[in-house]
């Protein structure tokens, strides 16, 4: 034979072996799918198939495979689903049960050792003041929701907005500067805060939560808490809510526990955070959910009007989120010192001041300010607010702001006061402002 034919009959011989071990791999493969296929639709079947021949994904035959998967399924009763229903949902009632139990104890310990450290409350506030320097940040986005429709608010209204436990600052390098009062008399609620309570001292926290969100929560008597909060003060703040509730359950506000619970609360959808900067100044808003509001009604609650949503619905919306969260530090600065904030105050004549304090005598119309735009615009609100109430009042996003907004507001009052964040969370000053001007 020609080696030509020889070469010839060689290579077809050899794809032709190819071919045959190509479609002998591809028939296992379409075996084993079949295999895969039969076990999600009737495994017994295949495992009975299997006991009686070992090798039968080899063997079978199309009509056979058909069969098999066909094959009708033995059904368990309901009686055996609702068991085993009833069953998981007795050992997930008793977990939640035991969690709490754990916590309470481990808050328990955590006061107690406190307590016997024997530390004393000035030097606890005082630290408190000093972390709160640099607390005020966090790293989470998103836009907070505006939940419900504005709320008509005259400027003779006492405002209805829930204030914290005041913390009384323990060192007051400078005397605390007092604006005068409606009525002539020398206002005390700069030096002698008010015993205002945190919504949560006269609230009792269900033991378990609602039905149908148990899955959403890792750690119900915190995170429940922090839902309570935010449902029944209105408080935008982050930290505030963080003192509060770590104040509540015996830890260090702006612990790694804490962080980590608002952190889970957010995974979830419970709560929507977002973080803004507004010079050296950082906060981050917390507000709650579509799904966090679902929570707190079946807890039996009805959420007031946030913060973040009247700073959204009435001074100029999201394109002023930095400010608005100045607004919302000035405002927890403000009531740790025993003031009532009321935010966007309604009031008569061209004014519109961002927020109102209120203590005992005292009604303080407030302009928060970070520096940045017209000076002309701000003259016209350093104006207004004398013609409004006689003097100025400002608060400033840093000391050299605050100095700088103060030259220009005494071209426009003759008198006025001026605060800032930083000396605020520094607790440089015993009360709420730092300098005056007449």
């Amino acid at each position: 034979m020609p080696d030509a034919y020889r070469w010839t009959l060689e290579g077809l011989l050899d794809e032709e072996r190819r071919l045959r071990a190509l479609a002998e791999a591809e028939v296992r493969a379409y075996r084993q799918l079949l295999l895969r296929l039969a076990l999600r639709a009737n495994p017994q079947a295949v495992e009975t198939r299997r006991r009686q021949t070992p090798d039968f994904v080899n063997t079978l035959t199309v009509e056979e495979w058909m069969d098999l998967m066909s094959s009708p399924m033995p059904q368990r009763s309901w009686k055996v689903y609702a068991e085993k229903d009833e069953e998981i949902a007795r050992l997930q009632q008793e977990l939640m049960e035991a969690k709490a139990q754990r916590d309470e104890a481990v808050g328990r310990w955590q006061l107690a050792v406190g307590q016997s450290e024997g530390t004393a409350v000035g030097d606890l506030q005082l630290a408190v003041n000093q972390q709160h320097a640099h607390e005020i940040q966090e790293t989470h986005g998103g836009v907070p929701s505006v939940n419900g429709p504005p709320a008509q608010t005259s400027d003779r209204q006492q405002p209805t907005t829930n204030s914290p436990k005041p913390i009384a600052i323990s060192q007051s390098p400078t005397t605390a500067v007092h604006p005068p009062s409606p009525n002539g008399q020398q206002p005390t609620a700069n030096s002698q805060p008010l015993r205002a309570l945190s919504p949560l001292s006269s609230f009792s926290l269900p033991p378990l939560p609602p039905k149908g969100y148990a899955a959403r929560f890792h750690t119900w008597p915190r995170e429940g808490l922090v839902l309570a909060l935010l449902a029944l003060s209105g408080w935008s703040l982050r930290y505030a809510i963080d003192e509060a509730v770590a104040r509540e359950v015996g830890i260090s506000p702006g612990s790694g526990s804490m962080k980590r619970l608002f952190t889970r609360l957010e995974t979830q959808r419970l709560v929507e955070s977002a973080v803004y900067r507004v010079g050296d100044v950082q906060a981050a808003i917390l507000t709650l959910s579509t799904d966090g509001v679902a929570v707190v009604r079946a807890m039996g609650l009805t959420p007031v009007r946030s913060d973040w949503a009247i700073l959204m619905a009435e001074h100029g919306g999201p394109a002023q989120s930095p400010h608005a969260a100045l607004c919302c530090v000035f405002a927890y600065q403000a009531r740790r010192r025993g003031y009532d904030v009321t935010f966007c105050p309604r009031v008569d004549g061209p004014a519109r001041p961002d927020l109102l304090l209120t203590a005992a005598d005292e009604r303080h119309y407030v302009e928060v300010e970070s520096g940045s735009g017209d000076p002309e615009r701000r003259m016209k609100k350093w104006r207004n607010q004398a013609d409004l109430q006689g003097y100025a009042a400002l608060c400033a996003s840093s000391d050299a702001v605050r100095q700088r907004l103060v030259a220009e507001a005494k071209l426009a009052a003759k008198r006025g006061f001026a605060t800032d964040i930083g000396s605020l969370i520094r607790g440089e000053v015993g009360g709420v402002w730092v300098e005056e001007w007449k």
